[in-house]
């Protein structure tokens, strides 16, 4: 849980003090639920090349494209002008989702600890 808050806290420090910057995808990664499956995939994932002071970074999405996007094509990068190896997606989901899930999860955690050790000091 730490780390999806820590992770969440770099993502939207990003989003409001990133630089922008035009990527290229120049690669795609698919997920199949069976390895050996020949399906179209479950989604797909792409990697992005963009430059920063004549230096190449290369950058993988965390989100799963419901489009096929293209080899080549143009995307938004926001990365950190101090750490230009610290980027993401413009459009990239935001991990406020499984920062969320994991604070559900710590909350029904401590409510099951609280009714089991009340019913077992009845």
């Amino acid at each position: 849980m730490l780390i999806n808050i820590y992770e969440w806290y770099r993502d939207s420090m990003l989003i409001r003090t990133g630089v922008e910057t035009t990527g290229t995808v120049v690669d795609e990664i698919e997920y199949h639920s069976d390895p050996d499956d020949s399906s179209p995939s479950q989604y797909t994932r792409v990697i992005a090349s963009y430059s920063v002071k004549n230096k190449t970074y290369y950058l993988k999405s965390r989100f799963r494209a419901k489009k096929h996007i293209f080899l080549d094509q143009q995307m938004t990068i926001l990365y950190d002008p101090e750490d230009p190896e610290n980027g993401r997606f413009k459009s990239d989901d935001s991990l406020f989702s499984g920062v969320r899930n994991s604070f559900i999860l710590l909350v029904t955690a401590i409510a099951c600890l609280i009714y089991t050790y009340r019913k077992l000091n009845m």
